[in-house]
C-alpha cells in the first residue's frame, strides 16, 4: 500500500492506493456550529440535483475547472444535468478538456445521492456511481459534518476513486494528486469557508 500525504495548516489529507482503487480523506475544522454547516450542505445537495453549474460559482471555485484558466490543468464543463426526484438520481452529461493533447466530449456520470443523520447527529451525504461507461469503474464521495461544540464542528470529505482501462492508463499517483486529491482539498476548503462566513459568531 502507497501512502500519499500532504498535510496544510487546517486540512489533513491522506491518500492510499490499494488494488487500483484511490482512497483520499480529506478533514477541515469550521469555526461555525454544525447547524451552519447544515445549511451549506443543503444549498450544496440542491444545487448539485437542480442546477450542477451554480457550484463553479462558490464550491468549486479555485480549482481550474469551469472557467478558470490554467493550461495546465483538465477543465470541466457541463453540459447538461438530468435529475429524477423519485429515486434521488442525476445524470451528468460534460466534456473534459486536456490543454494541448485533447477533448473527450459527452461522458455521462449516473450518479444517486443519499442524506442521513446519525444516531450522534453527524451527517453523511454519499454520492454513489451508478454509470460513467469506461471512465470510471468505482466512484463515490461522502461528504459528513461532525459536530464539536456549540460553536464548532469538523468537514469531512471520504473519496473512492477507480478509474476506468483508458484512463487509467493515463493516471499515476502523481497524476491523481495532482488533478484530483488538491481539487477535493479546495473543495473542502470553500465549503468551510462559505459555512463560517455564514455565521456571525458571538461578540
Amino acid at each position: 500500500m502507497n501512502i500519499l500525504c500532504a498535510c496544510l495548516t487546517l486540512l489533513s489529507v491522506v491518500t492510499t492506493y490499494t488494488n487500483s482503487t484511490y482512497h483520499t480523506r480529506c478533514e477541515e475544522p469550521v469555526s461555525a456550529p454544525a447547524s451552519v454547516a447544515n445549511s451549506i450542505v443543503d444549498t450544496l445537495v440542491y444545487q448539485f440535483q437542480t442546477d450542477p453549474e451554480r457550484l463553479f460559482d462558490w464550491a468549486f471555485v479555485g480549482t481550474t475547472l469551469q472557467g478558470d484558466k490554467d493550461k495546465d490543468a483538465f477543465q470541466l464543463v457541463w453540459k447538461e444535468n438530468t435529475y429524477v426526484p423519485e429515486e434521488n438520481s442525476s445524470r451528468l452529461l460534460f466534456d473534459v478538456v486536456v490543454p494541448g493533447f485533447t477533448t473527450f466530449r459527452d461522458l455521462v456520470l449516473e450518479t444517486a445521492l443519499t442524506d442521513t443523520f446519525d444516531t450522534r447527529g453527524n451527517r453523511h451525504a454519499r454520492l454513489d456511481l451508478h454509470y460513467s461507461g469506461n471512465m470510471l469503474r468505482v466512484f463515490n464521495l461522502t461528504f459528513s459534518v461532525l459536530p464539536v461544540t456549540h460553536d464548532s464542528c469538523t468537514l469531512i470529505l471520504d473519496g473512492e476513486v477507480k478509474f476506468g482501462w483508458f484512463f487509467n492508463m493515463f493516471i499515476s499517483r502523481k497524476v491523481y494528486r495532482n488533478v484530483i486529491e488538491w481539487r477535493l482539498q479546495r473543495f473542502l476548503l470553500n465549503v468551510r469557508r462559505r459555512a463560517e462566513g455564514h455565521y456571525d459568531q458571538p461578540a
